[in-house]
């Protein structure tokens, strides 16, 4: 009775695994979006122009 209440193993390391390469790339999504948030940030500390972000800058208003 044990074993319909969980799933077989193949199946349950299949779907960590598609888990874990979402989370990953969830994480590389972000982490690349901050960058380019903080490298224009950077240049318009620098320039003194308006950063130019999809975002309009939100970053300068946290």
């Amino acid at each position: 009775m044990m074993n319909s209440l969980t799933l077989p193993f193949p199946l349950n390391s299949i779907l960590m695994s598609d888990f874990m390469r979402l989370f990953i790339s969830s994480l590389s999504e972000i982490l690349n979006f901050l960058a380019m948030e903080l490298k224009n940030s950077l240049a318009y500390l620098e320039s003194g122009m308006p950063p130019f972000t999809l975002s309009g800058g939100s970053s300068l208003s946290t």
